[in-house]
């Protein structure tokens, strides 16, 4: 209370306090400042703990000490008794590192949230080291009990030097924690047998390939939308072509005519239905595309078993055969050089001949039209040609990745220390 009375005299009587009122006043202000400093520094400390307690992934890129290849962090993944941790990263290159995972180790340690080493972890960790096709690397960790809420230094250690000029270990530090309490569970690991090889497949399938599939079936979800506006726009220009104008419709180009959408009902296991999705039902096939649910399937159960007649072919067989077809057939042509009104008359579709309001609304009718179908083709093709081949494209990339890997899971693979 006395500072506040002393505030109050001097305040009162500041013109003969001016210097005296000048150094409380700047006190004021610095005292001020340093507790608001020592709030967002203990907010942030805080904040830092917390993040490091609730998520495994820490750091989501690294580089190389020595080759200085970026390496991008797709995922840590566990399961659900935490015993089990997974990395997945992707490499930028693999030009200036060997392909061979017998020259490579892990060491890994505890850490605080600055990264500075405190201590020998309490679990009892040993690992393996996948490297795999595409640039891909697997860092796998098992403990004898379930990883602790700590956070984690590895160093990705390479003893295979291609700069002739050092003699230095190339390595790259990543910072996670298996142990926290929001973290990403694989299926893999609920069923990988201790001593056994993972199957590679469905390594690629669930980490790699699930992110690529969900990307390609968003694309597929933007065509059906596209593609259904389309088909309502081109039936009201037809229309409007036909009641309004006496302009005469040819028939739809054959890779339009009679394309629909359906909503196809979802039932549970015992039969109740719980839903519905949207299902493209074409009356034709673009060159060089296929068609076949792909809603009800996924990268994890593959896609190939739902194409139509293709049992019998190997996938790589089947996608090459697409790519033949488009370079054997021409794309569809929509746009039409003359058009006619229905009393036979040709409507006029040069700007410079056109002298009449009206005759430019027409033109400008057809030219909207055409563009839609032509648009509307582009989406199809799309959707056959590009993105439905894509999802057999994925499933194949990762069917083959399991030919191609190394894998090194000897006792010091993982060194703790």
């Amino acid at each position: 209370m006395a500072i506040f009375q002393n505030l109050g005299i001097i305040w009162k009587n500041r013109r003969h306090f001016q210097l005296q009122f000048f150094g409380v006043v700047t006190f004021m202000v610095v005292l001020v400042f340093v507790v608001n400093l020592i709030t967002i520094k203990v907010n942030y400390e805080n904040n830092r703990k917390n993040y490091a307690e609730t998520t495994s992934v820490r750091t989501t890129t690294f580089t190389m000490s020595q080759s200085r290849t970026k390496g991008t962090i797709n995922g840590v993944f566990v399961n659900y008794a935490k015993d089990r941790c997974f990395i997945v990263a992707t490499l930028s290159n693999m030009s200036n590192m060997t392909l061979d995972a017998n020259y490579y180790s892990m060491y890994v340690t505890n850490c605080n949230i600055s990264g500075k080493e405190s201590g020998t972890p309490d679990e009892d960790i040993s690992g393996e080291i996948y490297i795999f096709a595409k640039n891909v690397i697997g860092l796998y960790l098992k403990s004898d009990r379930p990883f602790e809420n700590n956070l984690k230094k590895l160093t990705f250690l390479s003893y295979y030097n291609m700069n002739a000029n050092s003699s230095s270990y190339d390595s790259g530090i990543i910072y996670f924690n298996p142990g926290a309490t929001q973290t990403r569970n694989i299926e893999f690991l609920e069923y990988h047998v201790d001593g056994e090889p993972f199957t590679l497949t469905d390594i690629m399938r669930q980490t790699n390939s699930v992110k690529e599939e969900k990307e390609i079936r968003t694309d597929i979800m933007n065509c059906y939308q596209t593609m259904q506006n389309d088909i309502k726009l081109i039936g009201e220009y037809s229309k409007r072509l036909q009641s309004t104008y006496n302009v005469s419709v040819t028939a739809f180009p054959m890779y339009i005519a009679k394309d629909k959408f359906d909503k196809i009902p979802l039932y549970d296991e015992t039969g109740n239905e719980i839903g519905s999705y949207t299902k493209f039902i074409p009356a034709t096939i673009v060159p060089g595309g296929t068609e076949y649910d792909w809603y009800r399937g996924s990268i994890l159960n593959g896609y190939y078993n739902l194409v139509p007649n293709a049992s019998n072919i190997p996938i790589k067989d089947y996608i090459n055969g697409l790519t033949a077809d488009k370079n054997s057939r021409e794309s569809p042509e929509v746009k039409s050089d003359k058009w006619y009104y229905q009393d036979g008359t040709e409507v006029i579709l040069r700007d410079k001949d056109i002298t009449t309001a009206l005759e430019q609304d027409v033109k400008n009718a057809i030219d909207t039209y055409e563009d839609i179908l032509e648009n509307y083709i582009k989406q199809k093709t799309d959707y056959q040609a590009k993105y439905l081949p894509e999802l057999l494209k994925l499933e194949m990339n990762s069917d083959y990745s399991m030919y191609s890997y190394s894998v090194r899971n000897d006792e010091k693979t993982c060194v703790v220390y």
